[in-house]
């Protein structure tokens, strides 16, 4: 096993994977969509904030009233303070689901080495892919890691060969098989951890 550092991710977090929206109407997909008030509080992230994140790291479920009670705020400045995080994007929510069941039943890493001139643009591009779940540029022997989530491995094979075979900045691909993930969401209290190769990027409940 080794592990790398990430250095930015393009795809993941508060972007998942598109499946999971498609299962979804429109309709749905706008009420999910967190809305910003004109009561929400917009400033930028504090370490007064850390009694807050720290509480959401043990439950993301916890209401206002138990973050309340954590932070030493009334509920209604809870409130307000989630609502300012999570319009700014410091903060979100993700639910943790096997994925297999909205049909994702070939899933794979994808290790990618690109040209450092062509790095940003490649990754955006694959950002984009609705077959990629999790897109970031990483160290190590490779720059640039990728989750495929595919309805079988025909269809993943098609998007090895034709999509990602029509990048020609790309210039070397390793695909990794994820056959069963051990551990996904879990709290997160200190600095982001290194993705090893192989293993499957988790998915917190709050950031």
């Amino acid at each position: 096993m080794s592990a790398h550092c990430l250095l930015h991710t393009y795809l993941g977090g508060p972007t998942a994977w598109r499946g999971r929206a498609g299962a979804l109407s429109e309709r749905q997909r706008r009420q999910l969509e967190p809305r910003r008030g004109e009561s929400a509080d917009s400033r930028p992230l504090a370490d007064a904030d850390h009694a807050l994140l720290a509480a959401l790291a043990h439950d993301g479920r916890a209401s206002h009233a138990e973050l309340a009670v954590a932070t030493g705020w009334s509920p209604a400045t809870v409130a307000r303070r989630l609502a300012g995080l999570q319009a700014s994007g410091a903060l979100f929510f993700d639910v943790d689901m096997n994925d297999t069941l909205l049909g994702a039943t070939a899933q794979a890493l994808l290790w990618m080495s690109v040209a450092p001139a062509h790095l940003d643009s490649v990754a955006h591009a694959l950002a984009g892919h609705d077959e990629l779940a999790f897109v970031a540029a990483t160290t190590g022997p490779t720059n640039l890691v990728a989750q495929a989530l595919c309805p079988d491995p025909g269809a993943l094979h098609d998007y090895l060969t034709r999509r990602l075979g029509a990048l020609d900045a790309i210039r070397t691909l390793e695909s990794a098989p994820v056959l069963r993930t051990v551990k996904a969401a879990g709290p997160s209290t200190g600095p982001a951890a290194s993705l090893p190769r192989g293993a499957s990027p988790g998915r917190r409940p709050a950031r």
